[in-house]
């Protein structure tokens, strides 16, 4: 499993390195098992690219840095 350590010295460009923050996420895999229940709190438009993200959908990076940031404010959320 990935930690902070191997984001930090990720070398292959910072959106591979967003798109292992985001997947590494408790309130990403969370989502994976439960997308009902996480429904509410994520809102439609974060469920709604982050289904897309995990379909394999590519984003820009800036969408990805927004997608961290709202993930990681929803993962606080859940897990304060």
């Amino acid at each position: 499993m990935l930690g902070p350590v191997d984001l930090a010295d990720w070398d292959y460009g910072e959106d591979d390195a967003l798109r292992a923050e985001i997947r590494i996420l408790p309130v990403v895999a969370l989502y994976a098992s439960q997308p009902a229940a996480l429904g509410g709190v994520l809102g439609e438009n974060v469920g709604a690219r982050l289904r897309a993200f995990q379909k394999g959908v590519v984003f820009a990076t800036e969408e990805l840095r927004q997608l961290c940031a709202d993930l990681k404010t929803a993962n606080r959320k859940i897990f304060p």
